[in-house]
């Protein structure tokens, strides 16, 4: 999926189709990082499927932490509430560029800023190799939530 950089701008300040999960921490235990990737993953695929951008999160805690963990489309790594910051990283708004998910993780205990992004797959990727993008996914949440949960217990 490839879109120009101000159809980007206009879409996402029109606003994203959302996929929103809460899940009590007891629940995400439960379910495991595994599952929770795979509802992301979902969530994201059946709307860049329609070629939409999309954001699909899940909010839970990790260690008394309030955490957000949201699988969105964008084509920098910046989170869809920076989208006036995106046109200054492009010389061009007419540029086509690829469409990527990336993992927006928000939690005062991830790291100083309170805000983690990093780019899992291109939505090509995700289209062709769902399982594969959960498998990385999967990977990449357990090792935040490590994270969340060792920050949070040293700063207490």
């Amino acid at each position: 999926m490839e879109i120009k950089v101000a159809t980007f701008i206009d879409q996402v300040t029109a606003g994203m189709p959302q996929e929103t999960v809460t899940a009590s921490a007891k629940e995400y235990a439960r379910l495991g990082s595994e599952k929770v990737a795979a509802v992301l993953v979902d969530g994201l695929t059946k709307h860049v499927a329609k070629g939409e951008l999309v954001q699909s999160s899940v909010t839970t805690q990790f260690a008394g932490e309030q955490v957000t963990l949201r699988l969105e489309t964008g084509i920098i790594n910046l989170p869809a509430e920076n989208i006036t910051k995106v046109a200054n990283f492009f010389n061009d708004s007419d540029e086509t560029v690829p469409v990527n998910a990336y993992l927006v993780v928000k939690s005062p205990a991830i790291n100083r800023s309170g805000l983690r992004i990093d780019k899992v797959a291109s939505v090509a990727a995700i289209l062709s190799a769902p399982d594969d993008v959960v498998a990385k996914l999967t990977i990449m949440l357990a090792e935040k939530q490590a994270v969340i949960e060792k920050n949070a217990t040293s700063e207490k």
